[in-house]
This record gives structure tokens, C-alpha cells and sequence, in this order.
């Protein structure tokens, strides 16, 4: 399920970038993305675990 998520959510349908370096830039932003997000989500939900 993690790589539909990255696949779907963060590198979009189509990915629109254009020519190997660009194709190769723009997942590399979203690597770096999904890589923020997922730590950050990870933090909400055990905040959210200890206030209840």
C-alpha cells in the first residue's frame, strides 16, 4: 500500500516532467516529500494518542 500511496499521491498521474533529468528531478522531490511527511504524520498521530 506505501508504494501506491507514493506512487499516486506524490509523483501524481501522469507525472508531467518532461525528459530524463527532469523526470529524474521531480522524484527526487517527491522522495524528499513523501520522506518529510511521513515523520510528520507519525508525530500527529502519537500526539493525537496521548491527548486522548
Amino acid at each position: 500500500m506505501q508504494a501506491h500511496i507514493f506512487k499516486n499521491g506524490f509523483l501524481g498521474r501522469p507525472l508531467r516532467a518532461k525528459g530524463f533529468e527532469h523526470r529524474e528531478a521531480a522524484v527526487g522531490w517527491q522522495v524528499l516529500t513523501h520522506n518529510l511527511w511521513v515523520p510528520a504524520r507519525l508525530e500527529q498521530k502519537a500526539a493525537l494518542a496521548q491527548a486522548a
